[in-house]
């Protein structure tokens, strides 16, 4: 229950709070549900580690997105 991402100095994030499965591979990219391939991140990592995979720009447009459609009815 605390988020496994571990800093390039080794530090594993503390979080233990808002924690997320995250797909290591991401299926877009070919990825299961395995649970070899998941792992728990904070909402911050899980984040980062989406951008490292698609790019900042590409995420920040998926997020507008969902921000557009989260007033639909």
């Amino acid at each position: 229950n605390q988020c496994t991402f571990v800093s390039d100095d080794g530090r594993r994030c503390s979080e233990r709070g808002r924690l997320q499965v995250d797909h290591i591979l991401p299926v877009a990219k070919g990825g299961d549900d395995r649970a070899e391939n998941l792992r728990l991140l904070c909402a911050a990592h899980n984040q980062l580690m989406a951008e490292r995979h698609f790019g900042k720009e590409f995420m920040r447009g998926k997020i507008a997105a969902r921000g557009k459609h989260s007033g639909e009815h």
